[in-house]
């Protein structure tokens, strides 16, 4: 009776083995995802990766290799470093060992932060599986996405260059004053900071998310920011820099906001809200960063689109008399306020990429 279970067993064995080597690599699939798209310098990103045995028979032995590439940074703790970190790679490489049941999906996370602004791949991953007692190895290896935005780092000292209070102030003052909420003229989105009363609950409820009303009034406070991509890739990377921090203060002091570029920032008209300084940043982040056409044009076209209805920023990599020029221009024709910030000005914290780093105003010598 015992050799009959012990036939039995072997031939369930040897049947099982048979199956599992014509088993297909294809049958074991890997798929990530990323809790954001849009992140900054030294921010933590939760990659989420899923492996599904989409077959009929188990697999008990599954190992899985992610490979990611140069200014990637692991987030987690030592012991969980210890524990699923390959350190026979050069870079940063995550090793798990898996089993898995017929149709089922194994999944696990991992929290790391880039270095440098730009578009970032994840890497690649190898999925290495084996027969149903481990004499036979099958490999599936591809990339790993989605592709990740980095956008620029920030920049600290901005009030003290460029105070907001005195060039949108006289806006400001006016709008308060002659605001007329009987003329309600569209909807924008929610910053936090406006009264309750001035949210929109038809719209609210047509887009999805909280909007505010915007009211028809005597003077509209709005600013136009010149970015200008010429000069040292040092100073482009401040300019790049400055020009986040700029569109995030005025975000914060709820003025609308348009952006020009003579280079790969492009073009985006007036606008306020998370969904249009995301926009923004998204730009920065995929910005290579290239000059087009001369900042003169660029002031030119602006200057004809725009005239007088806002306020001015220029953000510019350094001093030239062409750009004196073009401030001058500005102030003439346009009639309202124009500040300048410098690129070589302002000076990265820190070593090259490092996380977090932010740029500074360089001290007064």
């Amino acid at each position: 009776m015992s050799a009959f279970v012990i036939f039995g067993v072997l031939a369930a064995l040897l049947l099982m083995e048979y199956l599992s080597v014509g088993a297909r690599a294809e049958k074991l699939l890997f798929h990530c995802s990323a809790d954001r798209e849009l992140t900054e310098p030294g921010g933590v990103v939760t990659v989420t990766a899923c492996v599904t045995n989409s077959s009929a028979l188990p697999r008990l032995f599954v190992r899985v290799w992610m490979f990611f590439g140069e200014g990637v940074s692991l987030r987690e703790d030592k012991a969980w470093a210890d524990r699923y970190r390959d350190r026979g790679y050069p870079s940063l490489c995550i090793r798990r060992r898996l089993s898995l049941m017929p149709h089922t999906t194994a999944v696990f996370k991992v929290r790391l932060s880039f270095s440098e602004r730009g578009v970032h791949g994840l890497g690649r991953y190898i999925l290495e599986s084996g027969d149903f007692l481990g004499l036979r190895t099958l490999q599936n290896v591809g990339k790993m996405e989605p592709e990740l935005v980095v956008t620029a780092n920030r920049a600290e000292g901005l009030e003290q260059a460029l105070p907001l209070n005195g060039l949108l102030g006289d806006h400001s003052v006016r709008r308060l004053l002659y605001e007329d909420p009987t003329l309600i003229v569209g909807a924008r989105d929610y910053s936090g900071r406006e009264p309750m009363r001035s949210i929109s609950w038809t719209q609210t409820a047509i887009r999805g998310k909280l909007m505010v009303r915007t009211y028809d009034h005597t003077a509209e406070p709005s600013a136009v920011i010149l970015a200008d991509l010429g000069g040292k890739q040092e100073e482009k990377e401040a300019v790049l820099a400055l020009t986040r921090s700029v569109c995030e203060a005025l975000q914060q002091a709820c003025v609308p906001y348009a952006l020009f570029s003579d280079g790969d920032l492009f073009k985006t008209d007036t606008g306020l809200g998370p969904a249009h300084l995301d926009y923004i940043l998204e730009r920065i982040g995929r910005a290579r960063p290239t000059e087009f056409s001369g900042f003169r044009d660029l002031t030119e076209r602006c200057l004809e689109e725009r005239g007088s209805a806002a306020d001015w920023i220029l953000i510019v990599p350094s001093r030239s008399e062409e750009i004196e020029g073009c401030l001058r221009r500005i102030e003439a024709r346009s009639g309202g306020c124009a500040r300048i910030l410098f690129g070589e000005d302002w000076q990265r914290t820190g070593t090259e990429g490092e996380e977090g780093s932010v740029w500074k105003l360089r001290p007064a010598s």
